[in-house]
């Protein structure tokens, strides 16, 4: 399942028109995205509240770590390196020693990035 690739192998496709749920009319706007890597349009009439991953922290911690604060600021992890990651884990290299690895391979391959989030924290803790 996640060795799709949106755009290559796979695509998004509108809903005719956007019909929130009860549930959904506090988030209306989320039923439509830009940006959608292998969308047919942008933006994009999904018909369903589009899920991100979001960093969470309590506001005292926060307070205290400015650096942790600016680093989850910055931080952005593509749908398309999770998916990645994901499934190397569905084929077998789930060990923690296995992620690990994942997560040394993803900073080499994105050193300058990662760099950058530190230097972006760095400042932020002086």
């Amino acid at each position: 399942i996640f060795k799709f690739k949106p755009g290559e192998d796979v695509l998004w496709m509108n809903v005719p028109e956007i019909k929130p749920t009860e549930a959904q009319e506090p988030q209306v706007d989320r039923l439509t995205m830009s940006g959608i890597t292998g969308a047919v349009s942008d933006p994009i009439k999904l018909g369903f509240v589009a899920a991100d991953i979001q960093i969470v922290a309590n506001k005292e911690f926060l307070a205290a770590n400015p650096a942790a604060k600016e680093f989850f600021k910055v931080f952005t992890l593509p749908l398309g390196d999770i998916n990645a990651q994901n499934t190397k884990m569905q084929e077998g290299e789930k060990s923690q020693k296995d992620i690990n690895r994942h997560v040394k391979e993803w900073i080499a391959k994105h050193q300058e990035k990662w760099n950058g989030w530190l230097e972006a924290a760095r400042k932020a803790a002086m």
